[in-house]
């Protein structure tokens, strides 16, 4: 499923710090999880909830925190505008690391104050301990990457970064106290082409860190219009008579173009001037004074498109 963003979700492009703890994470704030499997579960009820407040389109970014650090080419990815044309495909929730599960360094402990970790977002994902089949993030990298990242259990409290390519962006995504599980958001242009598209910094905590996708970003498609052309006609274009007669579009298509062909072989007939031959609702209108000496023949046309899907 995608969701074209200018009109509903429109913003995104960008290396931004909505930092925001899930209120289902912060109820947790000073709970002891019982089990391996409720602590689990409140992970995913948080991202989960991050999800639906990003459908119910809570969250709609205004300002780029970090974008005056950002690369060239992440500013010719974006422009200079705070929106962009990109296209939304939500994902299910998915597990792109997870530093308690990860099986080499650094992917495999806390993330230690000031460190900063690199991460996949569709490579193998095994070893930083996520979905070892993937989480159906396009191979060709796309332009920017929904995320919810969520801190466990830190010793201390702190604040998280995250960026794709060019420098260290000033604004955080999202902050959290010491032994919460506590969920932030953010949408991050990733450093595309390269094997790990995603930074992550503990500012000045050191939380074991779950990283989830929700959703991801694409430069939209160019495709081809759905056209076809509606003929009316031939009509009889009676003598002495201005006429007027219309081909219509139908319903789902609108119309971009028309005309007529007269019906009197090819040099046609001297005395039939035209007054019109312009679009008018969803028809093309042609207007035909006949002052010839006698009935006169003549077909209209209008060339009707759509956007395919729609």
């Amino acid at each position: 499923m995608h969701r074209s963003i200018p009109k509903k979700t429109t913003a995104v492009l960008l290396a931004l710090g909505l930092g925001i703890a899930s209120t289902a994470a912060s109820a947790q704030a000073t709970k002891a999880f019982s089990s391996a499997d409720e602590l689990r579960n409140q992970i995913t009820e948080n991202i989960i909830n991050t999800q639906l407040r990003i459908i119910d389109k809570e969250f709609v970014p205004k300002t780029i925190l970090g974008f005056a650090n950002a690369s060239t080419k992440d500013r010719a990815k974006f422009g200079t505008e705070t929106t962009s044309q990109l296209v939304f495909t939500p994902l299910a929730p998915c597990t792109l690391m997870d530093t308690r599960f990860g099986t080499t360094s650094p992917y495999n402990n806390r993330i230690g104050v000031g460190a900063t970790v690199s991460l996949s977002v569709n490579d193998s994902l095994a070893e930083q301990g996520g979905n070892a089949a993937g989480c159906g993030v396009p191979g060709a990298d796309p332009a920017a990457i929904a995320v919810a990242v969520t801190a466990i259990f830190a010793s201390s409290g702190g604040t998280f970064k995250a960026w794709g390519s060019g420098s260290e962006p000033d604004g955080i995504i999202g902050n959290y106290g010491v032994g919460s599980v506590e969920t932030s958001f953010a949408i991050i242009p990733l450093n595309q082409g390269v094997a790990e598209e995603l930074n992550l910094k503990s500012v000045n905590g050191n939380p074991f860190v779950n990283v989830s996708v929700v959703g991801y970003y694409t430069q939209p498609t160019a495709t081809e219009l759905n056209c076809t052309t509606e003929v009316a006609g031939p009509f009889v274009w009676a003598v002495n008579t201005l006429t007027v007669n219309s081909a219509t579009c139908p319903t789902g298509f609108s119309v971009t173009g028309g005309g007529f062909t007269m019906n009197e072989g090819s040099l046609g007939v001297p005395q039939m001037w035209l007054y019109r031959s312009i679009p008018a609702g969803n028809s093309w209108q042609v207007v035909i004074d006949n002052q010839t000496n006698g009935n006169r023949s003549a077909t209209v046309y209008a060339r009707c498109c759509r956007t395919p899907g729609q």
